[in-house]
């Protein structure tokens, strides 16, 4: 989950006419269109209730009825600085700081 601007939801809409185009076999775009426009309203609000880089998992079973969708959110954890990987030094070691000579 992340925030978008106007523009990026516009770019997101084409991409998916042009998906349901090109993988799909829609007949055009101006039939594709409210299809695509459909399927990223329906994303914004199901996304709406939940924090920035919250991750949604899609799972789609197809049964008699048709095909079955299931949506998980994973909460992003908090994450301490003790967590990411430092590579090199902070001293100064004569070589610009960096392990070696150019």
């Amino acid at each position: 989950v992340t925030k978008v601007e106007p523009f990026e939801v516009e770019a997101i809409t084409r991409q998916l006419v042009k998906h349901f185009i090109e993988i799909y076999g829609a007949p055009s775009p101006e039939a594709a269109r409210p299809v695509a426009e459909e399927e990223v309203s329906q994303m914004m609000e199901i996304c709406a209730d939940h924090a920035p880089n919250t991750l949604l998992t899609v799972g789609r079973e197809l049964t008699e009825s048709g095909v079955r969708e299931g949506y998980r959110f994973i909460e992003p954890q908090d994450a301490g600085i003790d967590q990411f990987a430092v590579h090199g030094s902070l001293d100064d070691d004569g070589h610009g700081g960096h392990g070696h000579s150019h």
